[in-house]
């Protein structure tokens, strides 16, 4: 029997050794982990798109609503559910796994008054209860205000 030549056994281990490192670089790739936003970790990061219509016409989503009101669950200074700029996005973020955050904590946050006018809110093209919607990663929403 021939002993294995030293090349083919240095092959052999970077080879070993790569497909290794390989699955432990894929392993914990895909191992939920803390986000680190505004240099603090959180659970989650999530973002949904607001366009807001009042009597039919567009109106801005104004920037920074939910800045500067700190309860604990979002990251320092923020409200978990708040805007950065007036694009309509709404970051959803909480250092609380699972916390669930809905639009009525939004509007309140916002200050948009809705008890005396007439909304309607979709979500992904449906027409939903605004009162009880909570949000999603993902979920595009238009609110339609009539006043």
């Amino acid at each position: 029997m021939q002993k294995a030549k030293p090349k083919h056994t240095l092959l052999f281990t970077v080879v070993f050794l790569s497909i290794g490192i390989g699955v432990i670089i894929a392993f914990n790739a895909t191992k939920p982990q803390d986000q680190q936003v505004h240099g603090e970790s959180i659970a989650y990061h999530h973002h949904a798109m607001l366009g807001y219509y009042l009597n039919g016409q567009k109106q801005v989503v104004p920037a920074n609503i939910g800045i500067g009101i700190d309860n604990g669950l979002g990251p320092a200074g923020m409200f978990p559910v708040h805007t950065h700029d007036a694009s309509g996005t709404i970051h959803i973020e909480s250092k609380q796994a699972g916390l669930q955050l809905s639009f009525i904590q939004f509007t309140d946050v916002w200050g948009l008054d809705l008890s005396d006018k007439r909304a309607s809110l979709f979500v992904n093209g449906a027409l939903v209860d605004y009162k009880n919607y909570y949000f999603n990663n993902g979920d595009r929403l238009r609110l339609e205000v009539v006043d």
